[in-house]
């Protein structure tokens, strides 16, 4: 996200986090009116076509649990990565 200077960030409270794609940061609910939907549809698409599984609205939090393995996690890290390389 830094390296392509993305308007993007990541919040994360323990083992939930949430994406958010066209703003820098989400303090409240208004700044999740400037989310970039388009973009994340783009990105859950890409993943489940991928056999990658997240929440289908980009106000979810996604959940890692001990129930996802090393290699599921590297693997869907290396999509999202390779998802914002190409955009």
């Amino acid at each position: 996200i830094r390296a392509k200077h993305l308007n993007a960030c990541v919040n994360q409270c323990g083992s939930m986090f949430s994406l958010f794609f066209g703003v820098s940061e989400v303090k409240c609910r208004e700044d999740l009116a400037k989310l970039d939907q388009e973009l994340f549809v783009r990105l859950f698409r890409t993943l489940f076509d991928q056999g990658i599984y997240l929440p289908p609205s980009s106000h979810e939090a996604w959940f890692v649990s001990t129930a996802h393995t090393d290699e599921e996690l590297d693997r869907t890290a290396k999509a999202i990565v390779d998802f914002i390389r190409i955009i």
